[in-house]
């Protein structure tokens, strides 16, 4: 079960990259809202996806050591970032007559339900990454849906 050193340097240097690839992406996600919620626009609740994403990736490069954490937290994260272009989608549908909110909202959480389902028949139980990381996921979309609806 042991790979010799030689075979994991190529892909201890692509990790490297990718990481470094991704931390754009994490301080932005940080950032971005904070910054539209300075300038008080309606913004920062599509921000709150790409705050998820930095909080999760954030949370699953801590989780390295933990496989069995880290790829679901990074599936989490992925997910997270689905609920613009879901959005973009059901514009498109709809005429470009606006994004219909209840539908990203359904599609959105649907989709977390669907990874869980299948975390579930695989391991027979949920997986304590899955309850830990999809209940804030769920209630971001919830947040951003009561937003986008009231405001």
């Amino acid at each position: 079960m042991f790979v010799p050193v030689q075979q994991t340097r190529p892909l201890r240097r692509y990790l490297t990259i990718a990481a470094i690839a991704v931390a754009p992406i994490v301080i932005a996600g940080w950032v971005a809202p904070l910054y539209a919620l300075r300038l008080l626009r309606h913004e920062p609740f599509d921000g709150v996806n790409l705050l998820l994403f930095a909080s999760l990736t954030a949370w699953a490069a801590a989780m390295r050591f933990r496989s069995d954490y880290r790829t679901r937290l990074m599936l989490l994260a992925t997910l997270s970032l689905l609920g613009p272009a879901l959005g973009r989608l059901t514009s498109y549908g709809s005429g470009m007559s606006g994004d219909n909110d209840l539908a990203v909202l359904l599609l959105m959480l649907g989709c977390l339900g669907t990874a869980a389902a299948v975390d579930i028949v695989g391991l027979r139980r949920l997986h304590p990454a899955w309850i830990l990381g999809a209940l804030p996921a769920a209630a971001a979309d919830l947040l951003t849906y009561v937003a986008k609806t009231q405001l």
